[in-house]
């Protein structure tokens, strides 16, 4: 199987678990909302967190750039979808988890050799 798909396989299953802890277990969110965030979240914290701002920064600001969209999509999410709930709490949670995964996730992306060879 290709890298890429794998990496975002890998991406996608550990950022549906953190959201469906933060916003399925704490606070009891419709599951489909959920795979929908996490799909969001997935897709735009690749293209700008892992392709574009680890490419031009280090991995803790790639980190702390992704821990901070995350945030801000799960509450752009819950404006455009009024089932959607969360908490200031929920949302840190979230943030957080994902900060931590994203950091770890960047050092396996580096071991493999990914990215688009130049």
């Amino acid at each position: 199987m290709n890298r890429t798909f794998i990496s975002l396989l890998i991406k996608f299953v550990i950022t549906f678990f953190v959201t469906w802890f933060a916003f399925g277990l704490l606070i009891r969110n419709n599951f489909m909302t959920i795979v929908a965030l996490s799909v969001v979240v997935t897709v735009l914290n690749y293209l700008v967190g892992d392709l574009i701002i680890l490419k031009n920064f280090d991995n803790s600001v790639a980190s702390i750039a992704d821990l901070l969209l995350s945030a801000l999509m799960a509450f752009v999410f819950s404006l455009i979808n009024p089932d959607f709930r969360i908490s200031l709490f929920t949302i840190i949670v979230f943030a957080v988890i994902v900060g931590i995964f994203e950091y770890f996730y960047h050092n396996y992306l580096k071991q493999i050799d990914y990215g688009p060879t130049e």
